[in-house]
């Protein structure tokens, strides 16, 4: 491995052969004998890599949490983002948003100030446990708290990784898990009729446009995940049974349509009426309606709608609804579905809509085609989720 020494510079760098040509590999006076991928064949790069990384490097006893994480998640300065990009993992924009926001709003006001080493497991444990929104200073719920310990722990595990502290001490911190009395909010009957008025142009002004009134009122009236809603194909849909096969979902770190759902089995949903009528006319105005393709598919983009761009939708149109939309996600709509749904249909009903069932080893055993999945939905089904949308 030739070695190129830095001229005075606080680096030095060697190269390693691979398939993709000479990556260099840089050393730095405060981290001896410790080489780093700059993930880069060409030097100036290489150069430019050491310069940035180098200014994040100081002794573990004089460097604050808000110290080292001041350019993580930010695109082109954040040496962990650019490894992670190196192996294959991508995130999108409005992904490294909401997690920089993690830090800035959650993690640097409280831990900020003290230095790496002096963070403990404890101390994070204690203050995600009564962690409440910054915004509407209510207590989060499991998945927010569980999205600002993901956020931390990159920026311990990346400490660990540059040598400054010997242990991620968010090592061991269990996830957090919402308990079934955890009180989920449903949109009353006239919130829907806000945010789904009757007139086809209201609820387009809602909306803003077609596709995104499709979209949601597809999401409200089967009770279906955000990421379920943006991997639908054209051909997932079946116009003779009025049914809807799931089978996909959106990755929320790529943005790609992978199979397989947030359980892991597919099922089937029945399509309402007035959710027909309005993907009839979204076809109508849309080029790509091979079987294959998206039926939503976002603007400027490769893979279908994140959860995330869903979200920022949903806030704005919730206003312009006039509705107080507080900590509200386009999730609520499934619990809304799923409590407005077992007034009209029996719990087995229900479960065959949501996915929730109970019998794991049959649909591990279990592989039918899109058309049985449909097939599956209980007679009578359909006429009373038409009722229910109608």
């Amino acid at each position: 491995m030739p070695r190129r020494r830095g001229s005075g510079k606080p680096y030095r760098f060697k190269t390693r052969k691979t398939k993709s040509g000479d990556i260099y590999y840089a050393t730095f006076r405060a981290m001896p004998g410790k080489w780093i991928s700059t993930g880069t064949t060409d030097l100036k790069e290489a150069e430019r890599w050491a310069a940035n990384y180098e200014i994040s490097i100081v002794p573990t006893e004089q460097q604050t949490l808000a110290e080292f994480a001041d350019r993580f998640y930010i695109p082109g300065k954040c040496p962990w983002l650019r490894r992670m990009k190196a192996k294959g993992k991508t995130f999108t924009v409005n992904h490294l948003k909401k997690m920089r926001g993690d830090l800035d709003n959650y993690i640097l006001p409280e831990f900020g100030n003290l230095m790496l080493s002096a963070i403990t497991q404890r101390d994070i444990d204690d203050y995600l446990i009564d962690l409440k929104s910054k915004r509407y200073r209510r207590p989060l719920m499991a998945d927010a708290k569980n999205k600002v310990l993901i956020s931390l722990r990159h920026v311990m595990k990346e400490a660990v990784a540059q040598g400054l502290i010997e242990r991620d001490p968010t090592q061991g911190i269990v996830w957090f898990k919402d308990t079934e009395e955890t009180e989920q909010e449903v949109f009353s009957p006239e919130e829907l009729r806000k945010l789904f008025p009757p007139a086809l142009d209201e609820m387009v002004q809602i909306w803003q446009t077609l596709e995104w009134a499709a979209y949601f009122m597809v999401m409200g009236s089967c009770g279906l995940r955000p990421q379920e809603v943006g991997a639908l194909t054209w051909g997932k849909w079946s116009r003779s049974l009025h049914g809807l096969a799931i089978t996909h979902k959106i990755d929320p770190g790529t943005k790609k349509r992978v199979k397989g759902t947030k359980t892991g089995y597919s099922k089937a949903v029945a399509l309402p009426r007035r959710a027909e009528e309005i993907l009839l006319l979204h076809e109508a105005t849309t080029e790509n309606t091979d079987p294959e393709d998206l039926i939503f598919t976002p603007k400027a983009a490769d893979g279908g709608i994140s959860a995330e761009s869903a979200n920022k939708h949903f806030k704005a149109s919730c206003e312009r609804a006039g509705l107080d939309r507080r900590e509200r996600t386009p999730y609520n709509l499934r619990h809304s579905f799923n409590t407005y749904a077992l007034q009209l249909l029996d719990r087995k009903e229900v479960q065959c809509l949501m996915g929730h069932r109970t019998n794991a080893m049959t649909q591990r055993y279990d592989h039918p085609s899109d058309q049985q999945l449909i097939e599956r939905i209980p007679a009578g089904v359909w006429e009373k989720i038409d009722k229910l949308w109608g």
